[in-house]
């Protein structure tokens, strides 16, 4: 008897770090698909923001593309500095297949009012659905991304 109490003992002590860090993998994988999702279509490389969306999900991308004008395109190549995606916060309970993911946009171009020409701001709110597709995480847009800072009252 007790052998078996010092096996189970044993196994315990192994399979709890071993469970948190792969929860805790599972965590950073989201984010980083987050960041490199928000990089890439920020930045207008839809191709690369593409790989990282799901099937679904490539119809915004299309759209996306297909609303730069010959001015937005003026706007982007005056650019002084890439938009940059930093992660905020994570919000995914262990164990599920979706997780929103808060990423902050700095320098970013946004069009949010349509016949007029993008606008930088220096600083934007996105929150990102990413969900798990097969043993990958992948974006999941339902529509084209909203800043959440004009959403506050």
């Amino acid at each position: 008897m007790h052998r078996i109490l010092t096996f189970c003992g044993l196994l315990m002590v192994i399979m709890v770090p071993l469970g948190c860090s792969l929860s805790s993998n599972d965590a950073n994988s989201i984010g980083k698909v987050a960041q490199a999702w928000a990089d890439s279509y920020f930045n207008f490389d839809y191709d690369k923001a593409e790989t990282l969306v799901t099937t679904d999900s490539h119809k915004w991308i299309a759209m996306a593309a297909s609303n730069i004008s010959e001015q937005d395109i003026a706007v982007i190549r005056s650019q002084e500095f890439a938009a940059s995606a930093s992660v905020q916060d994570v919000e995914w309970t262990e164990g599920s297949s979706q997780a929103w993911v808060s990423i902050e946009m700095k320098d970013v171009l946004v069009a949010d009012t349509i016949g007029r020409p993008m606008h930088a701001l220096s600083s934007a709110i996105y929150k990102i659905c990413v969900v798990k597709s097969g043993n990958e995480w992948k974006v999941r847009m339902a529509g084209l991304p909203q800043n959440e800072m004009q959403n506050r009252d």
